[in-house]
């Protein structure tokens, strides 16, 4: 198969010592690849964050989006 695929879902709480401020982290990614040769792929990925902290000016949203070409090439073998 040529065509790769991944999804990750994530929750992380930050408490914050000798602090009151407490952070709440939701993140949701994904990736489709497409492999060129066995060791070549092209991979796109997409990603969510969004950060409520109980200190307002600390929280934000985050879009991201990466497009890469993975090179798995062992040159011990060749």
């Amino acid at each position: 198969m040529r065509i790769t695929s991944g999804l990750e879902l994530s929750y992380q709480n930050n408490d914050y010592i000798y602090s009151h401020r407490e952070d709440d982290i939701y993140k949701v990614a994904g990736d489709a690849g497409y492999l060129i040769k066995e060791w070549l792929e092209l991979v796109f990925s997409l990603s969510y964050e969004e950060r409520k902290s109980s200190t307002g000016v600390r929280s934000y949203d985050r879009v991201m989006a990466l497009l890469e070409l993975q090179i798995d090439y062992d040159i011990g073998n060749h």
